[in-house]
């Protein structure tokens, strides 16, 4: 790998704002794939490649799941509204802040998450008293991991980045442990700062 072979911007930081497209891949039974829409912001600082930083994004679009009982009756829609706010360490592999590199991202942080139910007119014609409702999950901790690229536009310092991204959530809800995992598609516009080399 060549670029391991080059110095290091000595001190650099980056801001970023991104937006992607993503799918759930829940273990609870009648949760299928669906798609959802995260954005957010990130920022890092660090020496020699590696930074450390904070992240924070929120859904857009929510993931949409419909929910039927054992005979195909339709009983209710609910949407999982996420938002995280995480630490993460990302590492630049290039030589200078204005070129092209491979980015590796790695955080960990709290799901503030919530759950909105609306019931179906069958469901209410069995339970009239019922109404729709929003139930928030128990605050969670997860992890994630991404890798992508960093493409300067025109040798700035602005980027266009591209990431593939994995997110590990176990949360908690009905005293029941479940794996909230997605993954998602980022794409960013990221300002990279300070070109301080070594010499």
């Amino acid at each position: 790998f060549f670029f391991f072979e080059k110095s290091f911007a000595q001190v650099s930081a980056v801001a970023q704002i991104y937006s992607g497209y993503g799918m759930t891949a829940y273990n609870m039974k009648g949760y299928k794939p669906c798609g959802f829409a995260p954005i957010g912001i990130r920022g890092a600082i660090g020496s020699n490649g590696i930074q450390i930083g904070a992240d924070f994004w929120t859904s857009i679009k929510d993931p949409s799941f419909k929910l039927s009982d054992s005979t195909g009756n339709f009983l209710s829609t609910e949407k999982i509204n996420d938002t995280y706010i995480g630490g993460m360490l990302r590492f630049n592999a290039g030589d200078d802040p204005r070129d092209f590199a491979i980015i590796l991202r790695a955080g960990c942080g709290v799901y503030l998450s919530k759950k909105s139910i609306a019931y179906s007119d069958y469901y209410k014609g069995i339970y009239p008293n019922i109404s729709d409702k929003i139930d928030k999950f128990k605050n969670s901790i997860g992890y994630n991991g991404a890798i992508g690229f960093s493409l300067p536009i025109r040798r700035t310092n602005i980027h266009f980045t591209l990431e593939g991204q994995f997110n590990y959530n176990p949360r908690k809800y009905n005293n029941t442990i479940n794996f909230h995992t997605t993954w998602d598609i980022q794409a960013g516009i990221a300002y990279n700062f300070f070109n301080k080399y070594m010499i």
